[in-house]
């Protein structure tokens, strides 16, 4: 549905002059059916900690922030030479990562750092703070170009720089620069060498794209993410196209003399509640029409239409926080939302389109709407009567969940990849505080109604599990079992082969779903002696899940082994310390080694 902007104004105006009462009653339970598990299993695996971050000096850090052992974030995979790739982790508190093959850690970039006034970055007042988001230009690998989303403060405010009093580009309407409490900054940079192991001032270069001001107390739902289609056609309209999602700009509940004032929202002249599409490109490089910040506005926008009251670079709007993007490989754009206290949902994204905040949360209307029935509080829902007139032009979830399942989604992706053929075809996502992990059916949520308030995807719930050396499963829950209790902290990526991740902060940990490559032996190294399969369940095995035996290193004990053994039964004793056949480490190969060999031999 492709929704003129004209169309849209007019619409919104409707809305203030005429309202239609559709709440008929508000509910404390909106979603009474519960999400249960319904047989679908998958294993989780350790891959790597984090560094421990959470001793570093970082302003205003407090709360559940402070307190984490890495506040990772994203997930990022970048294609590179001769069919490789390079994957890349951030940690809110200012530093990216570079995961080698084997999982091991190296700091590739100490972003804090770059700032001459360390000081006006903000890490506290909020929990999206810091180094927010990062994402790779697809060519990267030839023209070093990165994006980064980062939080600063807004009174005197300096930049990377140290140039004093840098205004926003834009402020929400009715306020100036001089109202700003927080900034939300989106840059580009370039690497002068995109080879380069570890990036710093002296191969890095800075243009700010894009600044914008907050006024309320708290640091809520700035720019979260910021991607390119990865599945874009080289040349096509998608081709070089940057998106941009993130939320309300805690206008509703950020505190503050400028908070829950929901006339900041539902407009077309603002750019908080929106979902951006840019050209990344300066006008001076594209020679295209520029927008609020220095970029250059795709023509084919749906807000590119001369009215002046509409802001061009706009794809959707209506969003609370909107903080993580991800497509399907048809070329569907599907955005998770935090909702306020009672809804977490997914939607669809459609050129033009009105999601409803802050008069719809999920398909329910928010207290906020009084003109369609509303109290006035925000945290309260009121049942939707989807019979009555509806002028709003609102679209709605094709998925959503209530407060009695979870407390904040975590975003998710379109499973894409071939380690676990019963997720092939599901949306994998989950809750961040409660660490549920849920997925839904991708061709339900493409073909949803989105105008129909009605209809929404199901979900169920995955039932974790680990595995131990011997071979047996245990069911496991991520939250108690895996992070010791605490909120999770929850946050999804992917590489490019499209199997999954799980990033939790409380811990630092990275974790894969399903059989992903992770190094079990513990020697820096992820190999064939990583999964080696256990044939018989009292066969005995060494710290690595190996086989006691298998010398030849093809997870079997067998003939070539004991030739081994045999070979090596010469020598005085302590000249066999720590060579192959020495099964039980007291530095000689004897009877007792053949004897556990044998033991051990698969059928």
């Amino acid at each position: 549905m492709q929704i003129p902007g004209s169309m849209l104004c007019t619409t919104t105006i409707a809305i203030l002059v005429m309202p239609v009462g559709r709440a008929i009653a508000q509910l404390e339970n909106p979603i009474p059916t519960p999400i249960v598990k319904q047989g679908f299993r998958v294993e989780i695996r350790d891959a790597v900690q984090f560094p421990l971050t959470n001793g570093l000096s970082r302003p205003n850090e407090q709360g559940r922030a402070a307190v984490s052992h890495a506040r990772i974030n994203f997930l990022r995979e970048i294609p590179w030479t001769n069919g490789s790739s390079r994957r890349f982790v951030n940690d809110l508190r200012g530093i990216v990562y570079e995961l080698d093959n084997n999982n091991q850690v190296t700091t590739y970039w100490d972003f804090h750092g770059e700032f001459s006034n360390t000081s006006n970055l903000i890490y506290g007042a909020g929990l999206a703070t810091g180094l927010i988001c990062f994402t790779f230009n697809p060519d990267f690998s030839s023209n070093g170009i990165l994006y980064t989303i980062h939080a600063e403060g807004g009174p005197d405010n300096s930049n990377a720089t140290g140039t004093p009093e840098r205004d926003p580009d834009f402020m929400p309407p009715g306020y100036v620069a001089g109202d700003a409490t927080y900034h939300t900054v989106i840059s580009e940079w370039t690497v002068s060498d995109p080879t380069a192991t570890s990036l710093n001032a002296g191969n890095l270069t800075r243009r700010e794209m894009l600044r914008v001001g907050h006024v309320t107390n708290s640091y809520f739902h700035p720019f979260g993410d910021l991607q390119f289609n990865p599945h874009a056609v080289k040349g096509g309209s998608d081709d070089g196209i940057l998106y941009i999602s993130g939320g309300d700009w805690a206008f509703i509940n950020g505190g503050g003399p400028n908070d829950n004032d929901p006339s900041q929202l539902q407009r077309l002249d603002s750019l908080a509640g929106t979902m951006l599409r840019i050209d990344p490109r300066s006008p001076a490089v594209s020679g295209g029409p520029g927008g609020k910040g220095d970029y250059t506005i795709p023509l084919d926008n749906p807000f590119v239409d001369g009215n002046p009251n509409t802001l061009d670079e706009i794809l959707a709007y209506g969003f609370r926080n909107g903080h993580r993007m991800a497509w399907d490989e048809m070329g569907n754009l599907f955005v998770c939302g935090i909702g306020q206290a009672n809804i977490e949902e997914v939607n669809r994204v459609v050129a033009g389109a009105n999601y409803g905040w802050a008069d719809r949360e999920g398909t329910f209307v928010n207290g906020s709407d009084t003109d369609d029935g509303g109290n006035g509080n925000a945290n309260e829902v009121f049942a939707l009567d989807a019979t009555a007139d509806d002028d709003d032009d609102f679209l709605y979830p094709v998925l959503q969940y209530d407060h009695g399942e979870g407390f904040a989604i975590a975003g998710g992706f379109v499973y894409q990849g071939s380690n676990v053929p019963a997720l092939v075809g599901r949306f994998v996502f989950g809750d961040i505080v409660r660490g549920r992990i849920f997925a839904a059916s991708v061709s339900e949520m493409q073909s949803i109604n989105l105008t129909d308030p009605t209809t929404t995807g199901a979900i169920e719930e995955i039932q974790l599990f680990t595995v131990g050396s011997n071979g047996a499963e245990f069911d496991v829950e991520l939250r108690s079992d895996l992070t010791n209790g605490a909120v999770s902290d929850l946050r999804f990526g992917a590489d490019r082969n499209g199997e999954l991740y799980v990033l939790t902060k409380y811990d630092g940990m990275l974790r894969g779903l399903g059989p992903v490559p992770v190094d079990t032996d513990g020697d820096g190294l992820i190999d064939a002696l990583d999964d080696c399969p256990i044939n018989k369940p009292d066969q005995a095995v060494d710290a690595g899940g190996r086989p006691l035996g298998d010398f030849d290193f093809d997870c079997q004990v067998g003939i070539a082994d004991l030739g081994i053994l045999v070979a090596n039964l010469t020598g005085p004793l302590g000249e066999s310390c720590g060579t192959l056949g020495d099964i039980d480490d007291n530095c000689q190969i004897d009877l007792i080694d053949y004897s556990l060999l044998q033991s051990n031999v698969q059928p």
